[in-house]
């Protein structure tokens, strides 16, 4: 069975942590989508970033999805899973549902692969203050050029309809410590302006 890596899944130390078991990663793409900052993610009820300030927790975040977009294609990476591994990528994809999408493989092969496509209840408000954890950012875009190399020109996520913010944000999910919410006043002046 087939994953179609877009976002933080790109990253092989991620999914290996969470697989318990090293993954090999082939270059893909998805036509017919576009990635783009516009899933916002329960933050505090899934504990998944804390501010690196007061180590409180944000309401939100703002992380990758992707939706459907004809003209569009995004850049990723297929990874092989076994059956018993859909629970455990369907836990750390709380956020997503998922489903099955057409992808070709870097030599023009097309497949079938599961990816997580966001559900509906959390696609960001058009207005919404929710800020990107800027070690997100670089994760995914160091994971990015590890799998494709200089081939990265259009990996740059589709600005969403409200530039967000980057934060100073730690990824804490799963570490066991009790957090209130965070008390920082959000960046003011920090737009996102991609990389």
């Amino acid at each position: 069975m087939n994953l179609f890596a877009y976002g933080s899944l790109c990253n092989p130390q991620a999914v290996a942590a969470f697989l318990r078991r090293a993954v090999d990663m082939v270059p893909a793409h998805a036509p017919g989508w576009e990635r783009g900052w516009f899933v916002c993610t329960d933050n505090a009820a899934s504990g998944s970033y804390a501010c690196d300030h007061c180590d409180g927790l944000p309401d939100s975040c703002r992380v990758l999805g992707i939706r459907p977009r004809p003209e569009s294609s995004v850049l990723g990476a297929l990874i092989t899973l076994r059956h018993d591994e859909v629970p455990a990528i369907e836990e750390r994809e709380r956020s997503y549902r998922l489903r099955e999408i057409g992808v070709c493989t870097a030599s023009g092969a097309a497949v079938t692969a599961l990816a997580a496509v966001p559900r509906d209840e959390y696609l960001c408000p058009g207005r919404s203050p929710a800020a990107i954890p800027a070690v997100y950012e670089r994760a995914f875009h160091d994971a990015m050029r590890a799998l494709m190399g200089d081939a990265t020109a259009d990996i740059t996520p589709v600005a969403p309809d409200v530039a967000p913010r980057r934060e100073d944000l730690t990824y804490v999910r799963g570490d066991g410590v009790t957090r209130g919410r965070c008390t920082c006043a959000p960046a003011a002046g920090a737009p996102y302006l991609g990389v």
